[in-house]
């Protein structure tokens, strides 16, 4: 009896360990029908100084400080966000 539940404990531990590694199934959403426009609501508090939304919970510094060269490409597609290319590019 002993042998047997070390069994079940062992194939447990492997279906677990197996679940673990593997990769969780991608959740994507449905495609807007054509001509549909995105209705995510504007918050209230949007004004010229709110430049991201939703605002990050957190900031920090991750590795090194980027050297930005004197000439930069920015390619964007037809489905970029126009202030944000506008702000991109008064920034560079």
């Amino acid at each position: 009896m002993g042998l047997r539940r070390g069994k079940r404990a062992a194939a447990l531990a492997v279906a677990v360990v197996a679940g673990s590694l593997a990769a969780p199934p991608a959740a994507t959403a449905a495609p807007s029908p054509p001509g549909a426009t995105a209705t995510t609501p504007t918050p209230d508090s949007a004004g010229a100084d709110l430049s991201i939304w939703p605002r990050p919970q957190s900031l920090r510094a991750n590795g090194a400080p980027v050297t930005v060269p004197d000439q930069v490409a920015l390619i964007t597609d037809a489905q970029a966000d126009p202030a944000a290319v506008d702000a991109l590019r008064e920034l560079l």
